[in-house]
């Protein structure tokens, strides 16, 4: 009989990630970490990733989801680094949470081409997140305020800076947005992940940076429940195999 605690340590131990932060990449890095002890909800910026997180969820808990999505963002990126797709990308996403503790619940996937400027893909994304997020509610809330607030913000903000660059690559500019929140006594994550085509990049689009042209907008959205037993256990073999990552791909996001 198989033991999911030490498959799930095995995997950890044995996934493939990118070398630690190094050379100018980390000297930059300025980062504000979060507080994953302070009270109410909460919004972390987690590499291309914008995770928010409701009241419910244990502040223990915070962190260790937060290393998951930064752990599966690392390892989808290692796989695709010779060569693959979005699609490819958000696959290894996924499968790699779904060996530390995590079960897909449902998922969706689709592809639109948006017409006019940025206006109008901020407009789809939202409207997007707040049909997929929504069962969520405070978190959501929390996350879309940051979306709807990113204008009048300062584009040099250090976590600014590690979400644009973490969100470009090669053939397409991708990021994700993610809610976190206990119902019913279960942790459950949803997570809608976006690609834009490469001619726009994701901050263009965020900052409403682009003018009247059409832009192709594909969404990848998956409901995840956590078992937290299991996930509690792999937590910190998590933490230990990101090492120098966390500080320097997790910060706090102040609005």
């Amino acid at each position: 009989m198989t033991d999911p605690v030490a498959e799930a340590l095995a995997f950890v131990e044995s996934v493939e990630i990118p070398g630690p932060p190094g050379g100018f990449e980390a000297a930059e890095s300025d980062m504000n970490p979060p507080d994953f002890g302070a009270a109410g909800e909460q919004s972390v910026a987690i590499g291309s990733q914008i995770a928010g997180f409701a009241e419910s969820v244990p502040a223990d808990l915070r962190r260790f989801i937060a290393d998951a999505f930064l752990l599966a963002q690392l390892a989808a990126t290692k796989a695709i680094e010779s060569g693959g797709t979005g699609a490819q990308w958000y696959d290894t996403y996924v499968a790699t949470l779904g060996k530390v503790g995590w079960t897909a619940e449902s998922a969706d996937r689709s592809m639109r081409v948006v017409a006019g400027g940025s206006a109008e893909v901020h407009k789809e994304i939202l409207s997007v997140l707040a049909l997929v997020l929504g069962p969520g509610a405070a978190a959501a809330a929390s996350v879309i305020a940051v979306l709807k607030g990113l204008d009048n913000m300062d584009r040099q903000t250090p976590w600014i800076t590690l979400f644009q660059r973490r969100s470009q690559r090669a053939n397409a500019n991708q990021f994700q947005i993610s809610t976190a929140s206990v119902e019913q006594g279960v942790p459950v994550v949803r997570l809608v992940g976006f690609d834009l085509d490469a001619s726009r990049s994701v901050t263009q689009v965020l900052f409403f940076r682009f003018g009247q042209s059409d832009a192709t907008l594909r969404q990848f959205s998956q409901t995840m429940s956590v078992d937290e037993p299991l996930f509690r256990a792999a937590g910190p073999k998590i933490a230990e195999r990101l090492g120098a990552h966390v500080g320097e791909e997790i910060a706090a996001i102040d609005i």
